[in-house]
């Protein structure tokens, strides 16, 4: 990690940038799962003391990026097929109630958006830029689960979304699915946009769990 800039103390209190840096790190997989945190080399990195690495140490353990254990210390999560099985369970009944919830909220507008994250996730997967689709993806998710008007589903959505993005940057998913824009994504805006052609919330839930025996698979 580069030491932080001037400019980007003007921005933010220093615990959270470093929580954005280090989490930005977990998230592209620049700090891969099962990696050992130490404060002292993350102060020595940053070049800063090390009461705000422990303060975004704090914040990524609650967001579940982070885990403490009594052997291991601290280090970014990693994952056995129960934790898997858990997470993409979970994200499938959350975004199933919230993009219920959802579709009838969404605006022009907000079709306008969802339209340019499926745009860009077909950029980056003819690029072959996977860190990027990945980030794409979650974007579209969280565009809809943010527009179902239910904080406290989008606080639970949040957590298992960060823990999900880490899993699919980890074993390189999006490189082993072709077409994932077009044939997913562009589905599902269709059913939001025309709720009476199909059910939003067996669709969403199709779409995650569907990925669950591919995601075990490379995870062997």
């Amino acid at each position: 990690m580069e030491p932080l800039s001037l400019s980007e103390f003007d921005r933010l209190p220093l615990h959270k940038l470093v929580y954005q840096k280090l989490r930005d790190s977990i998230l592209t997989g620049g700090l891969p799962p099962g990696e050992k945190l130490i404060e002292n080399d993350i102060s020595r990195q940053l070049q800063i003391s090390k009461t705000p690495i422990r303060e975004a140490i704090r914040e990524l353990s609650q967001e579940g990026l982070i885990v403490h254990t009594t052997r291991r210390g601290i280090h970014v999560i990693d994952f056995n097929h129960k934790d898997i099985d858990e997470i993409i369970t979970l994200r499938a009944e959350l975004e199933s109630l919230g993009f219920i919830r959802a579709s009838g909220n969404l605006t022009e507008n907000d079709f306008a958006y969802l339209e340019s994250r499926l745009f860009r996730l077909a950029e980056c997967e003819q690029r072959q830029q996977y860190g990027e689709m990945a980030k794409a993806d979650m974007e579209f998710h969280e565009h809809i689960m943010k527009k179902s008007g239910n904080s406290r589903l989008l606080k639970a959505w949040k957590t298992i979304a960060s823990q999900m993005q880490v899993l699919l940057t980890s074993i390189d998913f999006y490189s082993l699915s072709s077409d994932y824009a077009q044939k997913n994504h562009m589905q599902i805006l269709h059913i939001l946009k025309h709720p009476d052609e199909g059910d939003v919330a067996q669709m969403i839930k199709e779409h995650i769990l569907t990925s669950r025996k591919l995601i075990l698979e490379r995870v062997k």
